[in-house]
């Protein structure tokens, strides 16, 4: 059974078990579906998303010219797991 409560989205594990597709793609719309059983929270489904340090650095990676090494060195130093950390 699929609920919402609030703006966060809730599904059952049996609704999951037999329609995951659907489940995955709530998740990609909604950005993430709490999985129940027996009405408790038992695991989250979100979107996949990867790191942005691993974007930051393609995006370093596509530069075929000289680049500013302090960026690509406080990129690398940086113990952030978010850009949110940086500020």
């Amino acid at each position: 059974m699929c609920y919402v409560r609030g703006v966060t989205t809730y599904l059952g594990i049996r609704e999951l078990r037999n329609n995951t597709a659907d489940a995955v793609r709530l998740a990609r719309i909604e950005g993430e579906v709490i999985i129940t059983q027996h009405g408790r929270p038992v695991a989250v489904l979100r979107p996949y998303s990867e790191g942005w340090k691993d974007a930051a650095q393609r995006v370093l990676d596509s530069f075929d010219g000289p680049l500013d090494t302090g960026l690509a060195e406080a990129l690398a130093d940086s113990d952030a797991t978010s850009a949110d950390d940086l500020t």
